[in-house]
């Protein structure tokens, strides 16, 4: 496939807006772009706020405009200030006012706005899977296990573009570290795959605070905290560690990092791709909040404003109505006994199809005859696993984006019945398997 001349390597916010790691022919450049936080707000009344929207006027810039959700249009307010303002005007308003776009990461905004995200060439379509990774990658690892011991023992650092002999490092520590960070500036790699970096990103980055040996593991010397968190998913408590993300250059824990075992690297680009997330991000996030974070790209790129409260999970209904419409999805019981001749079938991505295909979507529940949000940004993506599902049987370097692709799709369902899911209504979730139950006894 022909592409471009500038590969997206990574955006990062700045103090000041977003900076923009590119490669054009071989060579890593950066670019720096302004961006201001802002975000929406409506007023019920304006009149009965007057007070407040002068006094915002006066601190901040404002502009009356309409902007509208998935539902309908807003008369209301676009505002440049921060989440925290955002938040005192929903206390000062007893949370009565509609606020939009307040959380939206601005990387994010970025890359929905020029529809230019990592992970891919400029001015190529993103959902093409042939987007060639043109940098050079290496690889990193410790011999000790960061849960027993506080030294890194012996690392190995091996280049994976030019196979070149690896680094063997054996010494104390101190010196180890001085060394690894001699070598990955003199390479200047764009990706490394770390085993356990989560883990061992913060030693590394205090080890050298503590002996003064520049950081080069990013290319700017400054990193990005992502906070530990503990989260209840499918029965089960997950946890997931916190982390130090460098600006500039990729580094990936292959062994913490479940989208990486499951896309590998042109997968977890992909990703990055189609949710205008940096690659740092998006290969340690889970695949709910991938598929959550791609319809929030689309959402912004196609102006369609993103609550900030989830307000609409569940409409008032009689309990004769939920009684029937919680009948859940169709299961038959086998009878037990020895059986030859058994047939499986697998439906490859059934429900997503069915959200596209019978237009499923919070704001089509009251009027089919729309176009619905979510049924149109599935579409691409489950026309991209049919095209990606296809190729991976003559070609395995299409697996990991099948992989990155399927697990997208098998949480979008989920998340159309998760009570903060951006744009979920536990209704359409309900359709979904009332459709899926029809098709079935069919």
């Amino acid at each position: 496939m022909e592409h471009g001349d500038t590969f997206i390597l990574d955006t990062c916010r700045s103090k000041k807006g977003i900076t923009v790691w590119e490669i054009t022919h071989g060579e890593l450049a950066l670019t720096h772009h302004t961006q201001h936080p802002s975000f929406l707000v409506s007023f019920p009344d304006p009149h009965l706020h007057y007070a407040l929207i002068e006094d915002l006027e006066s601190s901040f810039d404002v502009l009356e405009c309409t902007f509208r959700s998935i539902y309908e249009e807003y008369e209301g307010f676009s505002i440049n200030a921060g989440r925290d303002i955002a938040e005192q005007i929903e206390k000062q308003t007893r949370y009565q006012a509609r606020l939009f776009n307040v959380d939206i990461r601005p990387e994010q905004r970025f890359a929905a706005e020029t529809r230019e995200g990592p992970g891919g060439w400029r001015g190529i379509d993103r959902f093409i899977p042939e987007h060639e990774f043109p940098g050079t990658m290496m690889e990193i690892s410790c011999s000790e296990n960061p849960h027993r011991s506080e030294h890194t023992g012996v690392i190995t650092i091996r280049d994976l573009t030019e196979g070149r002999r690896p680094y063997i490092l054996s010494g104390p520590d101190q010196q180890n570290i001085d060394d690894l960070c001699d070598i990955v500036q003199s390479s200047d790699p764009d990706v490394i795959l770390f085993p356990e970096y989560d883990r061992w990103s913060s030693f590394i980055c205090t080890a050298a605070d503590k002996w003064g040996i520049p950081n080069t593991l990013s290319r700017t010397g400054r990193f990005r905290s992502l906070s530990s968190r503990s989260y209840f998913s499918y029965g089960r408590m997950e946890h997931r560690l916190g982390a130090r993300m460098p600006e500039g250059r990729i580094i990936i824990d292959t062994r913490q990092s479940f989208m990486y075992r499951e896309g590998d690297i042109r997968g977890i680009l992909l990703a990055s791709r189609i949710t205008g997330l940096s690659p740092n991000l998006t290969s340690r996030l889970t695949p709910g909040t991938l598929i959550s974070s791609y319809e929030v790209y689309e959402a912004l790129a196609r102006g369609i404003a993103v609550p900030f409260r989830k307000s609409d999970a569940e409409s008032y209904r009689r309990l004769e109505d939920m009684r029937l419409d919680y009948r859940g999805g169709l299961t038959l019981q086998p009878q037990p006994g020895i059986y030859e001749g058994v047939t499986q079938i697998d439906f490859t991505s059934f429900y997503p199809s069915i959200i596209v295909k019978y237009n499923l979507s919070p704001e089509t529940l009251k009027f089919p005859e729309r176009e619905g949000f979510l049924a149109t940004v599935l579409d691409p993506i489950l026309k991209l696993r049919h095209v990606t599902k296809q190729k991976k049987k003559s070609d395995p370097g299409y697996a990991g984006m099948d992989g990155i692709l399927k697990w997208m799709l098998v949480t979008c369902f989920g998340y159309t019945g998760y009570k903060n899911a951006r744009f979920g209504r536990i209704e359409v979730h309900e359709q979904i398997t009332l459709r899926a139950t029809e098709l079935l006894q069919e």
